[in-house]
């Protein structure tokens, strides 16, 4: 079953008068009874005058048209999540159900609903830019280590709070350094990820945390095999899905060490593309 992410951030509200509704907003769910007016909607087309306000929730939708005779079919994903311990909002329209959840547990619940075989699908526009060295704002190198810190927290458990501090000034360096960065966008020129080249290897590859799952990393690497020769990529041992994500991608360790860049005791696995799969 596919699930669809809808981009926008939304609230959670109750309001006085059906007349504050903003209708021009793509998404507006709204639920009318005898105690209550309620309103699920746009952060962006937030009524100014609430009675009350639940900020901060993201959500997806079920594809396609439900028929009235399927059971089950939004039990079951309240059911993964539930046991995840993720809370849950859902509306149900005529066509199909919507559910949403706080930001902050947005990428586990999807992360776990991927597990159980759902597939995930979103419209967000994607645009792949290279940026050359000496040709970098500061705003977009902050943005950029802003991405790289968030993913590394989400991803990176074997890393330490004082690790990811002494690391920081490594990967300023080689934002502002790298020879090659490719930066992924949104039509708005919202930056989602990043990554950088020198010759013909993978030196990083980091994604917004918020948009994992949803082919963007794959979508970097198709392209860095078609634009920029990438044949060379090192990962942590520490970092199995990593290591893993670019297996599927066609490459297979040839060497490791026993320590990384930075001399720490974080084992390296050495990965090139396989011959027969170089494109």
């Amino acid at each position: 079953m596919k699930l669809k992410i809808l981009e926008n951030e939304f609230a959670i509200c109750k309001i006085r008068d059906i007349n504050e509704i903003d209708f021009s907003d793509e998404y507006c769910f709204i639920g009318k009874t005898d105690e209550e007016l309620s309103l699920v909607c746009s952060i962006d087309c937030l009524p100014n005058d609430c009675l009350e306000c639940d900020k901060g929730w993201k959500g997806f939708r079920i594809e396609g048209k439900l028929d009235f005779s399927l059971v089950g079919i939004l039990s079951q994903i309240t059911g993964i999540l539930a046991e995840a311990q993720i809370g849950i909002y859902a509306v149900s329209t005529y066509n199909t159900d919507y559910i949403f959840t706080k930001e902050e547990h947005f990428q586990r619940a999807l992360e776990m609903l991927k597990l159980y075989g759902y597939s995930i699908n979103t419209t967000k526009p994607v645009i792949i830019r290279d940026t050359s060295a000496g040709n970098r704002s500061t705003a977009l190198i902050e943005n950029l280590l802003k991405i790289w810190e968030k993913s590394v927290w989400a991803t990176h458990a074997f890393l330490s709070k004082e690790d990811i501090r002494e690391l920081k000034p490594f990967v300023l360096t080689s934002l502002e350094e790298i020879p090659r960065l490719y930066i992924l966008t949104d039509s708005n020129g919202v930056s989602l990820g990043f990554a950088g080249m020198k010759e013909n290897k993978l030196e990083m590859l980091f994604l917004d945390p918020d948009w994992r799952g949803c082919g963007y990393g794959r979508q970097m690497m198709e392209y860095l095999f078609s634009n920029d020769h990438l044949t060379f990529v090192d990962v942590n041992e520490q970092n199995p899905l990593a290591a893993g994500f670019y297996r599927h991608m066609g490459f297979e360790e040839y060497d490791c060490n026993e320590y990384d860049g930075q001399g720490k005791e974080r084992p390296i696995i050495k990965m090139k593309i396989q011959e027969d799969k170089t494109r």
